[in-house]
């Protein structure tokens, strides 16, 4: 009786093991020889004889060509999982091979088996969005912090049908393909809705195999992602500013990528004449005001110049003190009360308290 082939894959230049349950059909039966046999070919091109003893005493003869001398019968353990092994296969090793088992007082059983090469897909292929392909010496992106992200990962060909997989840190990002099964590209789209900060020059695997014993084909590509500032504080303590002295006010931010520009407002304004230092994290306003400054907003705006609408401010409310004679319109007492600096706002509450 012959036995549907089972389909065995194999990979170039690495083993391959073909199965042969030597098993004997009733109990106390006992192989007596074993033949292997390639397509068409009426010659064995491996035997096993066990004739006059056990199997495991079986000697073994392999024909003098290529492929009988890089085989081996391996009887192991169990007899159901007896099997022929071949070294370092070539394409022509392809094909349909059949096994013959001979016993004592049973009849002789067939196997067949297909040997089939592993067919790898071509190397991956990564687009954009705008279907645009990314190049092997560049980065995908810019992407931005909290926004989505698109990458289609591509390959041709391939037996048995690839997968193709995104990956991450050793982590799965996507094992799903999206293309039909007819096709002869595969195509893995992925999409995160929200990208995180963590993917920060980041760097995706697309990998793509036909089989696990050949291995993957892998294709690196190096995420770019602009990130929104974070932090941005005014640090200098609020401390009363006077009309007649020039005031340093520090500001500092982190987070942003790349770089945030910080700009200072007064009044929802920009500040003029006044001289800033900056670093990448920080800006020292070096500014003078006047009487009417008391009381307005000074705002610190961290600005991606990358990022359209990346932006944090710290804003806070600035009191101006100033020199104001005591006798244009208050007793002494409350020009000494005050040290002779006055705000507007100690101002009106002297004034509203004076007899």
């Amino acid at each position: 009786m012959l036995v549907p082939a089972k389909v065995i894959w194999a990979v170039l230049g690495k083993e391959a093991e073909l199965p042969c349950d030597v098993t004997p059909p009733v109990p106390n039966d006992n192989v007596k020889m074993v033949f292997w046999f390639k397509d068409t070919n009426g010659m064995p091109l491996y035997s096993l004889d066990a004739r006059g003893g056990p199997l495991r005493e079986a000697s073994q003869l392999a024909m003098s060509d290529d492929l009988g001398s890089r085989s081996y019968f391996i009887k192991g353990d169990q007899p159901s999982k007896a099997r022929l092994k071949i070294r370092n296969v070539t394409i022509h090793d392809a094909g349909v091979f059949r096994c013959r088992v001979d016993f004592d007082n049973s009849p002789t059983r067939n196997f067949q088996v297909n040997l089939t090469l592993v067919e790898q897909p071509s190397a991956p292929r990564i687009f954009d969005a705008e279907g645009h392909e990314i190049r092997q010496d560049k980065d995908a992106g810019p992407f931005f912090e909290d926004q989505e992200l698109f990458l289609e990962c591509q390959v041709r060909g391939g037996n048995p049908r690839p997968s193709l997989i995104w990956w991450y840190n050793n982590t799965i990002l996507d094992s799903v393909v999206d293309s039909r099964k007819d096709s002869p590209i595969t195509v893995n789209q992925l999409v995160i809705p929200r990208v995180p900060r963590s993917y920060k020059k980041a760097h995706f695997e697309c990998r793509a195999s036909s089989s696990d014993i050949a291995g993957d084909i892998v294709r690196i590509v190096p995420i770019t992602v602009f990130l929104k500032p974070n932090k941005v504080k005014i640090v200098s303590p609020n401390d009363l500013l006077s009309i007649r002295e020039s005031h340093d006010v520090k500001c500092e931010t982190s987070g942003s990528f790349p770089t945030a520009k910080l700009t200072w407002l007064l009044d929802g304004k920009p500040i003029r004449n006044a001289v800033t230092k900056a670093t990448d994290s920080s800006s020292v306003i070096s500014m003078n005001v006047v009487a009417d400054d008391d009381g307005k907003d000074l705002v610190c705006r961290a600005d991606n110049p990358r990022f359209p609408g990346g932006y944090l401010e710290d804003k806070r409310q600035i009191h101006v003190a100033w020199q104001y004679p005591a006798h244009l319109c208050l007793e002494q007492r409350w020009v000494q009360q005050y040290d002779g600096n006055i705000t507007l706002i100690d101002l009106e509450r002297a004034i509203l308290k004076a007899p």
